[in-house]
């Protein structure tokens, strides 16, 4: 008995040195793609109006630093995306990464044009070739200066995406649209009505969400990034079907038996640093950090919400009613989904020691849309946006974004001991008025938040269920603080909607007989 305890122990010893992934669970390992639920910039001290604007400066105390690792023995590129709080995109650049590299910016140097995270390899060869002209091959020698699994089928893409930039890559009037696509975001805490349209919800305008040009930037700049392992250097943004049609995302191609690649090789973490409001030394500021949602890839997963099984994927509303495959192995993007339901704590004391809790809250859906409108793109807020600024007619569309039924968030609140409050939603029939979390991307006061949280609930959990036309799209995180407190602490929310998120399909190979696809100079047949 005592020897075969032994054995397991050291069983267990042995894989307690390894991260295995587990498809459709929340795991911490790595990915194919990294998502950073939500990012803040403070937008204070910007000099000058329009195109003309300087810097954003560093002023505020409040920003969000991203790190990005390459775990792998492989040459990657990665392509990260800027997305506004309506989840339209807004500014995209691209990153080659050789084997282990580690690669980390600030958000506020990328809003200020300053794209080059990466420099001792964003840069030309001494032929003044780009990385992303550097192309790969198919096979496991994967020389140090190729980064490309393949080059891309649209020469257009091909010839103009770059991954050396200027410094800024960005002025005038581009930076400019950039910025009102971002800016005028703050905390929310008026989110228990469907009408809330208060500061940080509704800018007066936005570049990326189909306004005209506009010269308005106030307030902190916020949205959220996502960084996924391409092909090739691309100028596509993820929301364009071609970035699933044509391959440019990372998918099946690199895990053939041949070199034994895999997509997921990514691990990632974010930094909050935050001059909280009446924190004015300069040493009195906090910062919280997590690890990005780490999303893996699995050929399992139907690319198409409407396949057997009815598997959602991270990207699916892009794909979901296109069934063209380029001619590629894989049309989706087989990113696992995330979750609907999470719990987390919250702490409310005293005026005097303030301590006080907020909620990161990143959802996805599609959303009602109607083809007359202006901006009538469902996989997005911009229709919403458009309808609350008084640019869509009312008359035509009104029941847009998170306002319907659907969308309808159910949050229940729970001090220490057991008392309990609905905010948000309730079984039908329901005689609380139903609330609503407004954005794809915000950050929620907790606490002191009476509204939400009872003054006299000192202490407790809180269970919030985001459901949607495509279930487990959300993703909850927490930060814990106090006025002039050094020291804050953030993590993620607890999954309660289940331990998988999913149910990956038998094992399916996607690649026809016959089909051929370009890998640079050579053609790999069926990979």
């Amino acid at each position: 008995m005592k020897k075969i305890t032994a054995l397991v122990a050291l069983a267990l010893l042995a894989i307690a040195g390894t991260g295995y992934a587990v498809t459709c669970a929340q795991d911490n390992v790595p990915a194919a793609t990294l998502l950073v639920p939500y990012f803040r910039v403070g937008g204070a001290g910007i000099v000058g109006t329009g195109s003309s604007m300087g810097d954003i400066p560093d002023t505020s105390g409040t920003d969000t630093l991203v790190a990005v690792t390459n775990v792998s023995a492989a040459n990657i590129i990665i392509h990260v995306t800027l997305w506004n709080k309506y989840s339209a995109p807004v500014l995209d650049f691209n990153v080659p990464m050789t084997p282990y590299d580690v690669v980390f910016w600030s958000m506020r140097d990328i809003l200020n044009g300053k794209l080059i995270v990466n420099p001792t390899y964003q840069k030309l060869s001494s032929a003044g070739v780009d990385p992303c002209g550097q192309t790969g091959v198919a096979s496991a020698a994967y020389a140090l200066t190729k980064y490309l699994r393949f080059s891309a089928v649209d020469l257009s893409d091909r010839t103009r995406a770059i991954s050396v930039y200027q410094t800024p890559a960005f002025s005038g009037t581009f930076r400019q649209n950039v910025w009102t696509s971002l800016d005028e975001s703050g905390d929310i805490t008026s989110w228990t009505s469907t009408g809330s349209v208060g500061s940080g919800v509704i800018d007066a305008d936005n570049y990326a969400c189909g306004s005209a040009a506009g010269n308005i930037v106030n307030g902190d700049f916020s949205g959220y990034v996502t960084i996924d392992v391409v092909n090739f250097c691309t100028l596509y943004f993820p929301n364009d079907q071609r970035y699933y049609g044509e391959e440019i995302i990372a998918t099946t191609g690199w895990n053939t038996a041949t070199n034994g690649w895999t997509p997921n090789v990514l691990m990632g973490d974010v930094f909050y640093k935050d001059q909280k409001p009446g924190d004015t030394s300069a040493n009195m500021g906090n910062i919280s950090g997590d690890p990005a949602v780490h999303l893996e890839f699995d050929s399992r997963l139907p690319w198409n919400a409407l396949a057997a099984n009815n598997n959602l994927t991270f990207y699916n509303r892009y794909v979901f009613a296109d069934p063209t495959t380029g001619g590629y192995a894989f049309p989706g993007d087989g990113r696992e989904p995330l979750g609907k339901s999470y719990g987390f704590r919250y702490m409310q004391t005293g005026a005097t020691t303030s301590l006080r809790t907020w909620a990161i809250v990143y959802r996805s859906d599609i959303y009602p849309g109607d083809s007359s409108l202006e901006y009538p793109d469902t996989t997005a807020l911009c229709s919403w946006w458009l309808y609350r600024v008084g640019i869509s007619d009312p008359s035509v569309y009104s029941a847009v974004g998170f306002t319907d039924a659907i969308h309808r968030p159910n949050v229940i609140v729970f001090d220490n001991d057991e008392n309990t409050v609905n905010v948000t939603g309730c079984p039908s029939p329901c005689g609380v008025t139903p609330g609503n979390i407004p954005l794809e991307t915000q950050r929620l006061v907790i606490t002191p938040n009476v509204p939400i949280v009872p003054s006299s609930f000192l202490g407790g959990w809180i269970s919030m269920t985001l459901p949607g036309y495509f279930e487990d799209q959300a993703w909850v995180g927490v930060q814990h603080s106090g006025l002039g407190l050094a020291i804050s602490v953030g993590h993620s929310a607890t999954l309660l909607s289940g331990q998988f998120i999913c149910n990956p399909s038998p094992f399916v190979t996607f690649a026809q007989p016959g089909i051929t696809v370009q890998t640079g100079t050579a053609v790999q047949t069926n990979y």
